[in-house]
């Protein structure tokens, strides 16, 4: 399975995107992030240098890391049995989805933005397994998460106390996303409370910094 490897010498940092219209909620990745919707459909940006500057020769080009990344999404849609294609634009059928598609690559001022769009948070673990800092990664609704033995007693809010989650556990709007991993998450939703592990930025952000499970509740 092919792998995308932007932490390799080909890329290492951070830099600017603003990225819109994801969802009800917009999407400005300041770094490396996720982007997670209700129906656990994910956006994931990666943020890294792309400075030849210190060099005599450019190590690499921008249409040499779009290729890379177009032939990396290629080879995984073929081999999770969809079209192999990069971009939506180019699906035979609209309808339909791809495992993973480039959203868009911004290369500029030292610094290369892609953004990608995952069909399932399985998806996004599969195509990321060899590089990402994120091993876990799900979202269920937060009923069918308490009937799994999942308890949504004793998250924080905001403030630090406790979240009530009674309505939670039997309404269906309520979702919650389990993470495992380190990295900033933009929820397209109300942040309702977190777990040990995940700390509340704002209303729909949450950072995530943590060897085991972590809990987010949102709606």
């Amino acid at each position: 399975m092919q792998h995308l490897r932007m932490r390799t010498a080909a890329l290492t940092a951070a830099a600017i995107l603003f990225l819109a219209g994801c969802g009800d909620v917009a999407f400005h990745p300041a770094g490396s992030s996720i982007y997670i919707n209700p129906d656990g459909t994910v956006v994931g940006a990666e943020v890294e240098s792309f400075d030849n500057s210190g060099y005599s020769e450019d190590r690499y080009s921008a249409d040499g890391l779009q290729s890379f990344i177009e032939n990396a999404v290629i080879s995984y849609n073929k081999n999770a049995g969809a079209e192999g294609v990069a971009y939506r634009k180019d699906l035979s059928d609209r309808k339909k989805q791809l495992p993973v598609s480039i959203e868009s690559l911004d290369v500029g001022s030292g610094k290369a933005t892609l953004i990608l769009d995952y069909a399932s948070c399985d998806d996004y673990l599969s195509f990321n397994e060899a590089d990402s800092t994120i091993k876990d990664l799900s979202v269920v609704s937060a009923p069918q998460a308490a009937g799994e033995g999942i308890s949504l007693d004793g998250l924080t809010d905001a403030e630090g106390k406790t979240a009530d989650t009674t309505a939670a556990k039997s309404d269906q709007n309520y979702q919650l996303l389990s993470v495992c991993g380190h990295t900033k998450v933009v929820i397209n939703g109300d942040v309702i409370g977190v777990s040990a592990g995940a700390t509340i930025d704002s209303e729909h952000e949450v950072t995530v910094s943590s060897d085991q499970i972590a809990y987010v509740l949102f709606r």
